[in-house]
C-alpha cells in the first residue's frame, strides 16, 4: 500500500505541475489589455490603452502606431511601464474614407515586448485574425479558459445578440415580462429583449424567438443590416451565389456584399449558403467590418 500511496502522491504532484504550466500558458496567450477611444474633433481620435487589472506599478505606454487608410485599420504598439501618463495617443483620421462617428477605425493592439503575442492560441494567420483581435482588444469578446477562441464553432442566436448589443453599447432593458415563452428563464433574456426593443431581432412568431438555434449567415446579415442601417445607395454587387428564389434575408445579404461586409474573396462566399450556421470567426469578421463601415 505504501508503494501505491507514494505513486498516487507523485501523480498528484505531476498533475498540479501540469495545471500550473497550462495556467501560465493561457495567461501568456491572452493579453490583458483593452482600449477606449474619444473623438476630439472631426479628424482626430484619442486612443487610450489600459491593463484590464492595473496595479500601482504596472501601466501601459503607447510607443507608436501605423495606419492602413484603405481598410481603416490602426495598429497601436505598446509596452508595460511604471509611468501611468503615457498610455494615450492621438490618431489622425485624414485620409480615412467616410469615418463614422462611433467607430471610425478598427484598432488592434500589439505588445512590442511580445512581438508575436496574440490573444487566442488558435487564430494566428487565419482569415479572420485581425477582426477577432479587433473585437477582443475593444473588450467585446472573450475566449475560453484554455486560451482558445474556437473560430470554427457555430454560435447561437442568443450569443450573437449578446455580442451585438454589447458592441452597439445599448443599455440593457429592465427585468420584466416578455411575450417569448422560450426566453423567460434564459441567461440572455435581457440581451435578446434589448435587441428586440431596438428593432434588430425578431421572433419566429409571437411566443418563440429560439435562443439556442444556430444563427445563420442570412440572419447575421439581417441583424447587421438593421443595426447599422447599411445604405449602399444602389451600388451594384456580385450576387451570383444568392438564391434565385425569394428569401427573407436576400436583400440584407446583398447589402452586406455591396458594403463589403461580405466579400467575394472570403471563404464564406466561396462556399456560400445563406441558410448555413455562421461560425464564431464569420460573426466576428462581419461585426468588425460593419462597425467601421
Amino acid at each position: 500500500m505504501e508503494g501505491v500511496d507514494f505513486l498516487f502522491r507523485r501523480v498528484s504532484v505531476l498533475v498540479l505541475i501540469m495545471m500550473l504550466i497550462l495556467c501560465n500558458a493561457v495567461l501568456a496567450v491572452g493579453e490583458r489589455v483593452i482600449y477606449t477611444t474619444e473623438r476630439t474633433d472631426k479628424y482626430t481620435i484619442s486612443v487610450s490603452a489600459f491593463l484590464r487589472e492595473e496595479s500601482v506599478d504596472n501601466h501601459l505606454e503607447i510607443t507608436s502606431y501605423s495606419i492602413s487608410h484603405g481598410n481603416k485599420t490602426v495598429r497601436i504598439f505598446y509596452r508595460e511601464t511604471a509611468h501611468p501618463e503615457r498610455n494615450k495617443i492621438d490618431i489622425s483620421l485624414r485620409g480615412i474614407p467616410n469615418p463614422n462617428e462611433q467607430h471610425p477605425v478598427r484598432i488592434i493592439l500589439y505588445n512590442v515586448q511580445q512581438e508575436n503575442a496574440i490573444p487566442f492560441n488558435d487564430i494566428e494567420r487565419i482569415e479572420s485574425e485581425r477582426y477577432i483581435r479587433h473585437l477582443h482588444d475593444a473588450g467585446f469578446i472573450e475566449g475560453y479558459a484554455d486560451g482558445t477562441f474556437r473560430p470554427s464553432n457555430t454560435i447561437s442566436r442568443a450569443e450573437f445578440a449578446t455580442m451585438l448589443v454589447r458592441v452597439l453599447g445599448y443599455e440593457m432593458v429592465e427585468e420584466g415580462d416578455t411575450q417569448f415563452e422560450d426566453i423567460k428563464n434564459h441567461w440572455a433574456r435581457r440581451e435578446m429583449m434589448t435587441a428586440v426593443n431596438h428593432g434588430i431581432m425578431q421572433g419566429y412568431d409571437n411566443v418563440t424567438i429560439a435562443p439556442e438555434d444556430r444563427i445563420t449567415i442570412g440572419q447575421v446579415a439581417i441583424m447587421l443590416d438593421r443595426a447599422y442601417r447599411i445604405n449602399t445607395h444602389g451600388q451594384g454587387g456580385v450576387y451570383v451565389k444568392l438564391p434565385v428564389r425569394d428569401h427573407y434575408a436576400k436583400a440584407s445579404v446583398k447589402n452586406m456584399l455591396d458594403a463589403r461586409i461580405l466579400k467575394t474573396e472570403d471563404s464564406t462566399y466561396n462556399n456560400f449558403d445563406i441558410d448555413r450556421p455562421a461560425t464564431r470567426a464569420e460573426c466576428a469578421m462581419m461585426i468588425s467590418r460593419a462597425m467601421v463601415y
